[in-house]
């Protein structure tokens, strides 16, 4: 009978001097860099946001799911670095107001882009009309 506590399983004979072995390999990512196909965000406000829209909480985001986005809905973040979003070719409909945007210039590569809210910002009026002349199908409201 086992008393409750006790391990009393004997391994059998020929086992019992065995060696087992294994390696066990990490590879962690540098600061500022993600895995191929992966898109390095260091906003964090964007990259939730971005994660809510891909309903994807973890892992990498990839230029594939950037590219997948139709819609986002990112106002009010607190959003001030605009980069990734240069890989959403698909992007429709962006709202982006109220947050600390200073560079807009990734917004000039989403030539699909119909509709484009950028109130409650600092914006100077060369990049306006730099968005203007970059996204002429595009109904931007400043």
């Amino acid at each position: 009978m086992r008393s409750a506590g006790r391990n009393n399983y004997t391994p059998p004979p020929e086992s019992r001097n065995a060696t087992i072995g294994f390696r066990l390999s990490l590879q962690q990512s540098k600061p500022g860099t993600a895995p191929k196909g992966a898109v390095v965000i260091t906003d964090k406000a964007l990259e939730a946001a971005l994660r809510k829209s891909l309903n994807k909480p973890t892992g990498p985001i990839t230029t594939a799911d950037l590219a997948s986005i139709e819609s986002l809905h990112a106002s009010k973040l607190g959003i001030s670095d605009l980069t990734p979003l240069a890989h959403c070719a698909n992007l429709t409909t962006l709202f982006l107001s109220d947050n600390q945007i200073t560079d807009f210039s990734p917004l000039a590569k989403l030539t699909n882009l119909t509709e484009l809210h950028l109130k409650e910002i600092q914006i100077t009026d060369d990049q306006k009309n730099m968005l203007r002349n970059a996204l002429p199908k595009c109904e931007i409201s400043f």
